[in-house]
């Protein structure tokens, strides 16, 4: 049994503990890539993607999962982490992985693809942008969540820890308050060995990331097979990034097709094309991320070039695949006019026809789950955008002949400007 990220090593180009930073031109350092190269990541060809301690821990609570994962042997070594490492076809193992990490099957979602959709959330992503509104998808490993409301600070899992990875007890309101800097767990000494997460009576300390297999997904996404019927949805899958498990991906879209589920992939696009051409072919419509044009400055915010991410966008619009192009507006990052025009000439000269722009106005509505990573994330405190400040970009997406829809409603009709 294997459970792992097959890509190898995807983290590289920037140092361990830093990433890009929104508000300044130099990278900022950033807490949530803090042990990111801590076990966990397989090199290329090896299997094994769950820590030593996470796996022992596994076991302890009898998941059938664990006991039947002897016959991999798990990566102990501590491996440099390579950020931004495109996928590429030498590294992967041959044999399909069994299983990978979900850190979410989100029902009833309305804003990724056509009708009524089950979103399936991937663990592992190569890029660090700075605006995550999944910092829980990004290490390809499991982490912990420490939610403060719900810890009594009984001090159970101070007890239980062996690497004084454990802050101390204080009173609960102290360490609730919102001017509080109180955080549970040590991250820096913590190995994930998971035994707080048992420990703990109250919830308050929780696994992020489940290992699953295809099946076990399709499962729970085909429960809700009527209402995809009706409304035209079906499952999207995304992350993280579902193209840094290749293999996987292309499995578990083909079985979903057999199945007769209408399916979506969300993707940033950073893989190397022979693989995203075989992961695209069985997506029924491919959600694209556009983040900027300027590589360099694409390179300072999210840590990668865009280089291969545009060129994969020009070759998949050779295809006639069904794509929608996603733009998140991220301030001052890529909310110009002068960015907009930009990006709509380029999207406007591709060979083939995108068939929507979807403009994805800032919040900040993650701020919680970067607090229960003990992530001090730097852009908590900027406002979301008011979706009407979008209608002047949209109206240059519309003038180059692209349906454009603000937020990316499945149920809203995308329209170009007439005339």
């Amino acid at each position: 049994m294997q459970i792992s990220s097959p890509c190898g090593n995807f983290y590289g180009a920037v140092p361990a503990g830093h990433a890009p930073s929104v508000a300044g031109k130099e990278p900022a350092v950033s807490p949530h890539l803090e042990g990111a190269s801590a076990g966990g990541l397989c090199t290329p060809g090896a299997g094994g993607g769950l820590p030593e301690a996470a796996e022992r821990s596994d076991a302890r609570r009898g998941n059938p999962v664990s006991e039947a994962r002897g016959r991999a042997p798990l990566q102990r070594g501590r491996i440099a982490k390579r950020q931004g490492h495109v996928v590429r076809p030498g590294d992967q193992e041959k044999t399909v992985q069994e299983k990978v990490l979900v850190t979410d099957i989100q029902r009833f979602s309305v804003n990724d693809g056509p009708g009524f959709r089950t979103n399936v959330y991937l663990k592992g992503c190569p890029m660090r942008c700075a605006w995550c509104h999944n910092p829980e998808t990004l290490a390809p490993y499991p982490e912990i969540y420490w939610k403060k409301r719900l810890c009594v600070q009984c001090g159970k899992c101070l007890d239980v820890c062996r690497r004084n990875a454990v802050e101390p007890p204080i009173p609960p309101e102290a360490a609730q308050s919102e001017e509080s800097n109180y955080h549970k767990i040590i991250r820096s000494r913590c190995d994930r060995c998971m035994l707080c997460v048992e420990a703990c009576l109250y919830d308050a300390l929780q696994i992020v990331g489940k290992p699953m297999s295809a099946e076990e997904i399709l499962e729970e996404v085909w429960q809700d097979k009527p209402f995809y019927d009706n409304s035209g949805g079906g499952m999207t899958l995304s992350g993280g990034e579902p193209a840094a498990h290749p293999e996987f991906t292309q499995r578990l879209l083909r079985q979903a097709k057999g199945m007769g589920l209408h399916t979506c992939l969300d993707t940033n696009g950073f893989c190397e094309w022979g693989i995203f051409r075989e992961i695209v072919r069985h997506a029924d419509i491919v959600l694209y991320d556009l983040k900027h044009l300027d590589p360099e400055f694409h390179r300072l915010k999210t840590g990668v070039s865009n280089e291969i991410i545009l060129k994969n966008l020009t070759l998949l619009s050779e295809t006639g695949k069904e794509i929608w192009v996603r733009i998140p507006v991220i301030p001052d990052f890529n909310d110009s006019l002068d960015v907009h025009t930009g990006a709509a000439e380029f999207l406007a000269g591709l060979p083939g026809r995108i068939a929507r722009v979807d403009l994805l106005p800032f919040h900040n509505w993650c701020q919680d789950k970067y607090g229960w990573l003990g992530v001090d994330w730097h852009l908590r405190e900027i406002e979301a955008f008011d979706p009407i400040f979008l209608e002047i970009p949209a109206e240059i997406y519309r003038e180059k002949g692209l349906p454009v829809t603000i937020g990316g409603s499945g149920f809203e009709k995308a329209e170009a400007a007439v005339g």
